[in-house]
């Protein structure tokens, strides 16, 4: 029954227009024009013409309130649009990282990467496309989200597997959680030339409402600082 409440609505508001142009301008046209051009309302015609001019001037504002309804839900619709976007997901992702060799060498977990909810509605089914080294032998793939909220911090958990080699099971990912980043270390270092800095393009990919969205971030490795940067845009 929605389409007939919705229909409803529609003749409501095409009435109102249509009353309204009916009583401004175009009544002063129907009552100003028998007294401007007397001869041409004059007699029996004159009756017939009055009508015709009736039902024209109806028509006419028929179509005027059409065209006002239809306006100003137009104007509805853009400013819900407007919203809409205005209120669209953007994600931050903060990293943390420690920069020198030693360090990279010593710490358990020298870089720790989170994501965000900066503005807007709440994502939902976040997932990341994986990421190659640059000779391609290693792909980094982080673990997908339910949601992310403004709450806190939501923290990326990674796995880096061989190409071409079987997946680990769960089980052999806590196993060998303490090897994570070593794997990393040897994810960065699988380039034919090492640049001043790599950037590794991260693609999100999450649900919002229905619709699906991405967002891109840059992980830059600075081999000068031996470290993650944190500007990540």
């Amino acid at each position: 029954m929605s389409w007939f409440r919705e229909f409803a609505w529609f003749i409501r508001d095409m009435y109102r227009q249509w009353v309204g142009a009916m009583t401004a301008s175009l009544s002063i046209f129907l009552a100003v024009a028998p007294l401007a051009f007397p001869a041409f309302f004059a007699g029996e015609k004159g009756l017939l013409r009055n009508q015709v001019t009736w039902w024209i001037t109806s028509a006419v504002a028929f179509l005027v309130a059409s065209h006002s309804a239809w306006g100003e839900e137009r104007k509805k619709r853009i400013e819900l649009e407007r919203k809409w976007e205005e209120n669209t997901p953007v994600l931050g992702l903060e990293i943390n990282s420690f920069e020198g060799p030693k360090i990279w060498q010593t710490h358990v977990t020298p870089v720790t990467m989170a994501i965000k909810l900066l503005n807007g509605r709440v994502p939902r089914s976040i997932q990341f496309d994986p990421l190659s080294s640059k000779f391609g032998a290693l792909r980094l793939k982080f673990d997908s989200l339910p949601h992310v909220d403004s709450q806190r911090l939501w923290p990326m958990t990674y796995e880096i597997e061989e190409v071409g080699k079987p997946k680990l099971s769960a089980k052999d990912r806590e196993t060998t959680h303490v090897y994570e980043r070593d794997m990393l270390l040897l994810f960065l270092n699988d380039a034919e030339e090492k640049s001043a800095t790599d950037v590794f393009l991260l693609t999100a990919r999450f649900l919002d409402r229905d619709e699906q969205r991405t967002q891109t971030f840059n992980l830059r490795w600075d081999w000068s600082k031996y470290g993650f940067m944190k500007d990540t845009t």
